[in-house]
């Protein structure tokens, strides 16, 4: 039986951008209101051949981070 990232192939990293309009807790422990936060999002592609929805993301994990924490992470990934 082979591993899911041998069928699937390797997940990738995703960032979306949000606005706090409730406070939110960040991964760091600060609190963001009425700011911008990243979610960083570590998910694979998927097309659901079952239900004809097309292409579909399955989320394995998820990290709230400010924006200036989600600037280090990218920088980090781009070595």
């Amino acid at each position: 039986m082979k591993h899911i990232s041998a069928v699937m192939g390797s997940p990738h990293v995703k960032y979306v951008k949000k606005f706090a309009w409730f406070p939110r807790r960040l991964n760091n422990g600060s609190i963001a209101w009425l700011k911008d936060y990243f979610i960083q999002q570590l998910a694979w592609d998927k097309y659901d051949q079952d239900k004809k929805l097309g292409w579909s993301n399955v989320v394995l994990s998820q990290k709230y981070l400010s924006v200036e924490d989600a600037t280090i992470e990218r920088l980090k990934e781009s070595k």
